[in-house]
């Protein structure tokens, strides 16, 4: 069985990347809300020049606590306008996988700005990952309440 590594960071710079290679990451996290469009795309073109990946699929299903439904495209374009996301506090994990897929679940305190009014929500959520030849994607997200 061969799980991926993750660095679950707020990835800012290219240093940060070259780093999460040197410490053996297959995988980054990108949160758009705390970049350019320009920056993300450098970043995840560096990432995948160093043979690491970012986390979406482009069929991914983005579900949020209030019953908002989101594509991979509407979730890209609401980061950082619509929703931004100041931090996430997780205190569980669980994770599983069974045969391309994989499952996350956990819960967490969300500090947002929804449409430009800040608060914290305390979340459960279900996240599917699929695997696409040597790589692992987001798939699908279910946050509740």
């Amino acid at each position: 069985l061969s799980i991926p590594l993750l660095r679950k960071d707020f990835i800012i710079s290219e240093y940060q990347i070259h780093q999460s290679k040197a410490y053996g990451a297959d995988v980054i996290l990108l949160i758009a809300a705390c970049l350019s469009p320009l920056q993300v795309q450098q970043l995840s073109g560096l990432a995948k020049s160093l043979g690491m990946e970012t986390l979406l699929d482009a069929s991914l299903s983005y579900g949020h606590s209030n019953g908002w439904i989101e594509s991979k495209a509407d979730f890209l374009a609401n980061l950082g306008k619509r929703l931004v996301y100041h931090s996430i506090s997780e205190d569980s994990l669980g994770l599983s996988v069974n045969g391309k897929y994989g499952y996350a679940r956990f819960a967490g305190d969300f500090d947002v700005s929804l449409n430009g009014k800040r608060n914290t929500y305390r979340l459960r959520v279900l996240e599917v990952w699929v695997k696409r030849g040597k790589q692992w994607k987001i798939f699908a997200r279910q946050a509740i309440k």
